[in-house]
């Protein structure tokens, strides 16, 4: 972290210039005035005054503020420590120093009791550094709110060891930590999906996957099923333990579709938080059961002609580069209509086999959407209730 110097004045400082500069000018036209303690005592000053110079404009030249953690992940509740080491390379001591440091109200330090109207949180650490020797300092703080957070507009500060001022050193450089809060994964229970296979021009001639969201029927239980796929309801009919069986498909593509508008401005839908926890849920989900899915929003980049997305993938890395993404979706960014978005899906490289969506409808949404069907895509939409197939049987909201 690179900081801008600054020198806060001081008026004790200020009169002992003054009055040194005052009392040479007078000493070298009238010498025989002035005894020599007074000489003596001149100089004193004098010296005291440059080191408190060269103190200010050499301290700071070779001292040096790291973060330990260049970024962290956190979910909502969960508590971290962002550490800072700090080196002194240079020859003189830094002591009785403060660093105040800022960062977005995406998490809260420890001891801040900040007010709603401030978008940021503080925290002032304290230490003192010798020449040659590091040191480390630590905040703790707790992930409140899915986003990004930062540090930002920190300064470091401390007195002058030879003189009467302080020497403040404000943060310049972007170069900075972050702490990235995943949205809460929020389980719900969705209504049975309705996926079918995808029409294409060759068919593969083994099943690779289960569709996990459609249930054909039961079967005894096997010691190798897993617990999440009994059927409890034939179990407690039959007094045996009966597993599910699902609908073999062999392709099961997923594409989320997220709308970051609402149906009546260019602003997020008020339940946009609830609409990512249970997005990341889904995620979570196809995850488990290893189907691969992408996901795309209708947020535009700002330097190339292309959406916000996360391309087509699965397994764990995957997940984690999803929850990333939706920590950093922002409801103010540069939207498009999300009718162009769903236009958008048949041009894709991956064409899906189920597409859900986010967020309410209107006729030109619809309309594209009907689009899709056509072409033998199933969809789903994701509101705030819950998941329901898009269509004459689940309709849209």
């Amino acid at each position: 972290m690179k900081f801008k110097a600054h020198y806060l004045p001081s008026w004790l400082n200020t009169m002992l210039y003054g009055v040194f500069l005052t009392y040479l000018v007078w000493a070298a036209f009238y010498p025989a005035d002035y005894s020599r303690i007074f000489f003596y005592i001149l100089g004193i000053i004098g010296a005291i005054l440059l080191l408190s110079d060269l103190y200010a404009a050499l301290s700071h030249k070779k001292l040096e503020v790291e973060f330990v953690e260049k970024s962290d992940r956190k979910y909502k509740g969960e508590e971290g420590i962002m550490t800072f080491k700090i080196t002194q390379h240079g020859l003189f001591p830094i002591v009785g120093a403060s660093l105040d440091i800022n960062a977005g109200d995406y998490i809260i330090f420890e001891g801040d009791k900040k007010k709603r109207s401030v978008s940021r949180t503080h925290k002032r650490l304290s230490f003192s550094v010798m020449p040659k020797k590091s040191i480390y300092i630590s905040a703790k703080y707790t992930a409140i709110e899915r986003g990004v957070s930062k540090v930002f507009g920190s300064t470091l500060s401390y007195p002058n060891l030879f003189g009467f001022n302080n020497i403040v050193l404000e943060q310049k450089s972007s170069n900075t930590t972050e702490v990235i809060v995943y949205p809460e994964i929020k389980v719900s229970k969705f209504k049975p999906f309705r996926l079918r296979n995808i029409d294409g021009n060759y068919r593969k001639q083994n099943a690779l996957f289960q569709d996990k969201m459609l249930k054909v029927g039961s079967r005894e239980y096997m010691p190798t099923d897993q617990l999440r796929d009994i059927h409890w309801k034939q179990t407690a009919r039959t007094s045996t333990l009966r597993t599910n069986v699902y609908e073999q498909v062999t392709d099961l593509e997923v594409l989320i579709l997220v709308n970051l508008r609402s149906d009546k401005s260019y602003v997020a839908v008020e339940y946009i938080e609830e609409i990512y926890e249970k997005v990341a849920y889904i995620s979570y989900q196809l995850t488990h059961d290893n189907i691969p899915y992408q996901l795309i929003s209708n947020v535009r980049h700002i330097h190339i002609n292309d959406y916000l997305h996360v391309p087509l993938g699965s397994g764990a890395t995957h997940y984690k580069r999803t929850l990333e993404f939706l920590a950093r979706l922002k409801s103010i960014d540069f939207t498009v209509p999300f009718e162009h978005l769903i236009r958008r899906v048949p041009n894709l490289n991956h064409v899906p086999s189920h597409v859900i969506f986010t967020g309410p409808t209107d006729e030109t949404i619809e309309e594209a959407l009907l689009e899709l069907k056509k072409k033998h895509i199933n969809i789903y939409q994701l509101d705030k209730e819950s998941l329901v197939l898009f269509g004459p049987s689940g309709g849209a909201r």
